[in-house]
C-alpha cells in the first residue's frame, strides 16, 4: 500500500504544481504584485529613512510632513517608484493608495497617543 500512496501523493503534488504554474502564467498582475513592496512596508521604510534620497523625511519629520499634508500617499508611492520598490502602476491602484493613507492615519494617531494629546 505504501508505494500506491506515494505514487498518488506524487501525482497530486504534480497536479498542484501544474495548476499553480498555469495561474502564475495567466495572471501577470499576480506576478507583478509579488515583485512590489507592500504599502505597509513602503511606509515603514520611509519612517526608517530609506527614501530620504527621494525627498521623503524620516522619523518625527515624516510624522510632521504627513500631518501638514506635505507628504501625501501619492508622493510616498512616487518615491517608492523612483527607488524601484514599487511599479508605476501603484499610482493608479486605489487599494495600494488607500493602504498607504490608512498607515499615515495610524502613524498620526499613534503620535497623538504617545504625545499625550
Amino acid at each position: 500500500m505504501k508505494p500506491v500512496f506515494g505514487k498518488w501523493c506524487a501525482t497530486a503534488l504534480s497536479l498542484i504544481i501544474s495548476s499553480a504554474g498555469a495561474i502564475a502564467i495567466s495572471s501577470p498582475s499576480f506576478a507583478q504584485s509579488i515583485n512590489q513592496t507592500p504599502p505597509i512596508t513602503l511606509v515603514h521604510l520611509a519612517r526608517q529613512g530609506y527614501l530620504q534620497n527621494q525627498g521623503i523625511p524620516s522619523g518625527s519629520d515624516l510624522v510632521q510632513a504627513i500631518a501638514t499634508g506635505t507628504i501625501t500617499p501619492e508622493a510616498l508611492i512616487q518615491a517608492g517608484i523612483q527607488n524601484n520598490l514599487v511599479p508605476s502602476s501603484a499610482l493608479n491602484d486605489p487599494g495600494y493608495i488607500n493602504i498607504v493613507q490608512v498607515e499615515f492615519q495610524d502613524i498620526l494617531q499613534r503620535n497623538l497617543l504617545s504625545s499625550g494629546s
